[in-house]
């Protein structure tokens, strides 16, 4: 779809119905991840915390978090530069703390917002919270890439496979 038939389509739905439209494949649906809010100012999504994504003292992977933070910040970043560029935008830099220990059985609530737009670079912050507390917070810089930039080999082009947080 070319960037403004996507803009208009995303200005007459609600954040809570972009999110439904949220294609999910890959990454993203092995973990679980599911989107509930998606604008370009917010992204909202929630994991439920499975036996399999824990690590052998039972508590959630640290890496599930940052999965997370990168999910929902790439997402909330593409938004900003895909709508009115038809620009793409990846994951560069990924910092997660983590706050509190989750163990299986309990939902992730994940919020994503941007911290600061400086040209190509995007900073969001992600935190994640489980019945109201803090348990990691994340924050990602985005990079916005020109149409037809190369990596890995190939042009980098959303894929109906890939799933909605790898832009």
């Amino acid at each position: 779809m070319d960037p403004t038939a996507l803009q208009q389509l995303v200005d007459t739905l609600a954040p809570e119905d972009l999110a439904a439209l949220m294609p999910m494949g890959g990454f993203e649906k092995l973990l679980g991840l599911r989107y509930t809010f998606v604008s370009p100012a917010r992204v909202e999504a929630v994991l439920q915390a499975t036996p399999e994504l824990v690590q052998p003292y039972g508590l959630v992977h640290g890496g599930v978090y940052c999965a997370l933070a990168e999910s929902v910040c790439s997402v909330g970043a593409a938004l900003v530069v895909l709508l009115p560029t038809g620009q793409s935008a990846v994951g560069v830099s990924n910092r997660t703390e983590f706050k509190r220990a989750v163990r299986a059985g309990h939902a992730i609530d994940v919020v994503a917002e941007p911290l600061r737009i400086e040209g190509r670079d995007h900073t969001w912050r992600a935190t994640m919270t489980v019945g109201g507390e803090v348990c990691a917070v994340g924050e990602v810089v985005v990079r916005a890439l020109p149409q037809g930039t190369r990596l890995a080999g190939e042009a980098v082009a959303l894929s109906g496979a890939s799933g909605a947080g790898t832009p």
